[in-house]
């Protein structure tokens, strides 16, 4: 799982303190001059939300996992959790410690 993605030619304003969220996705050529929350995507010259990932419980839950903050041993055993599309499936197993 990754914790940000990041598309092609991202472009970013001098504005230091700017920050993505985790799980945001920056579309190509974007001048990100504010905050990007937690898994939204967002696009444009003066980039702006185009659309969140997911539903804001998901959103709460996968930012308890830390499914970035995992080791080689953990992410090792979930190979089938995270090829699913199947999200529910993944949080339930991650939340449980089956993975």
């Amino acid at each position: 799982m990754l914790r940000r993605w990041l598309s092609v030619q991202p472009m970013r304003e001098r504005h230091p303190a700017c920050r993505s969220g985790d799980g945001a996705v920056v579309g190509a050529r974007a001048v990100v001059s504010k905050d990007v929350p937690a898994h939204a995507a967002i696009a444009g010259n003066r980039s702006r939300i185009v659309n969140y990932r997911f539903e804001p419980a998901t959103i709460e839950r996968l930012l308890r996992i830390k499914g970035w903050e995992w080791d080689t041993a953990r992410i090792e055993r979930a190979p089938p959790a995270l090829r699913s599309s199947d999200i529910e499936a993944f949080m339930l197993a991650a939340e449980s410690g089956k993975i």
